[in-house]
């Protein structure tokens, strides 16, 4: 239910002439069911959802800020089609075609990601790549009608290119630390949250849509600054989604990536607290 209210609630946000006092109904409901369902979990002796693995640092990195990471880049494939289309007067086959380089980008770059977990290690890789992914997301916002398309391919691609890295990391974290008698509980968290981060996603890009609709004056038919603004938008919940990353321990996930952490990495982690 909790699922359910909040993505409709965003789905609400996004339409014109929002109705706020739904909004405000579905959102309080939210709240109430999420809480409930909490409560209910942690007094029940075999619940159907386990919390317990969010007390593992690596596995909750991945729900709260790889929920925020997918929500951003899921999205990308809503905001530039309709971005080509409506502002750039692009026919729907060519809009297709250029959204294509995104997915090329994800495609090309499976074969380099386990090298770089192993060079790099969980922490590093995450924080970089993740930083590389807010920057393609933010190059969005200078692309425009008269951009040459090979400018435009590029910089889906690169955006791609990030995606597929950030989302392999953020899979292969999840379970490094989890021990097996939690594994059941933590993996159904995680595909609840992974299914739902998803689709939240689309109703993010319709908010940001309508807010930036709103900040140029709530004009009825959508221009190509209002796809810019949603893009910086965009671009601050994928910077905000790297905040557990840099929280994490330069060690995390060498189990299952073998990196091996310089000392001079665990001692600046020692000086940072530890964390």
């Amino acid at each position: 239910m909790t699922c359910v209210a909040v993505m409709y609630g965003m789905d609400l946000i996004g339409r014109r002439n929002a109705p706020w006092l739904q909004i405000a109904l579905m959102a309080g409901g939210a709240l109430l069911f999420g809480f409930l369902a909490v409560w209910h979990a942690n007094h029940h002796p075999h619940p159907l959802l386990e919390f317990s693995a969010l007390k593992i640092r690596t596995f909750a990195v991945t729900i709260w800020g790889g929920s925020l990471f997918r929500m951003a880049v899921s999205s990308i494939p809503f905001l530039t089609p309709l971005m080509f289309q409506i502002g750039f007067g692009f026919n729907a086959f060519n809009s297709g075609l250029m959204v294509l380089a995104i997915f090329a980008g994800n495609v090309a770059m499976k074969p380099l990601t386990t090298p770089a977990l192993r060079r790099y290690g969980f922490r590093k890789l995450l924080i970089g790549n993740g930083t590389l992914l807010a920057a393609a997301v933010l190059a969005c916002v200078f692309l425009g009608p008269g951009t040459p398309r090979i400018i435009i391919l590029a910089v889906l691609f690169w955006g791609g290119l990030c995606r597929s890295m950030q989302f392999t990391s953020i899979n292969t974290l999840a379970f490094a630390d989890v021990p097996a008698p939690q594994l059941s509980g933590a993996n159904t968290l995680f595909s609840i949250a992974w299914q739902m981060s998803a689709g939240m996603g689309i109703a993010l890009g319709a908010v940001t849509l309508q807010m930036s609709s709103l900040i140029h004056g709530g004009h009825s038919t959508l221009t190509v600054s209002d796809f810019h603004l949603a893009f910086v938008m965009i671009t601050a919940v994928s910077i905000a989604s790297l905040y557990d990353a840099f929280r994490l321990d330069p060690r995390a996930g060498t189990v299952v990536t073998g990196h091996a952490v310089e000392p001079s990495e665990m001692q600046a982690d020692a000086l940072s607290g530890g964390e």
